[in-house]
């Protein structure tokens, strides 16, 4: 697993097919799939989520949130206001 920290505004990570990433964030996230599938599941949040190349997740409670790759990509994870 790989953790990561949002302290910014946009970062970008290459995930590998079965790879788990963690992200802590202060505000809110939106979670861009750029390449692959990825399901997402959000600390204290009952819903998963899977997105797909061209998707964007939006999570509206800051917090960390728990990301697999479902098949191999890239994720762009820009935190806003």
């Amino acid at each position: 697993m790989v953790d990561v920290n949002i302290c910014g505004e946009r970062f970008h990570v290459q995930v590998l097919h079965r790879e788990l990433i963690r992200v802590a964030f202060r505000r809110y996230l939106d979670i861009q799939c750029l390449e692959g599938v990825f399901w997402i599941t959000q600390d204290g949040s009952r819903a998963d989520i899977v997105i797909k190349a061209g998707q964007t997740a939006a999570l509206r409670c800051p917090g960390a949130a728990a990301m697999q790759a479902l098949a191999s990509g890239r994720l762009c994870l820009v935190e806003r206001e």
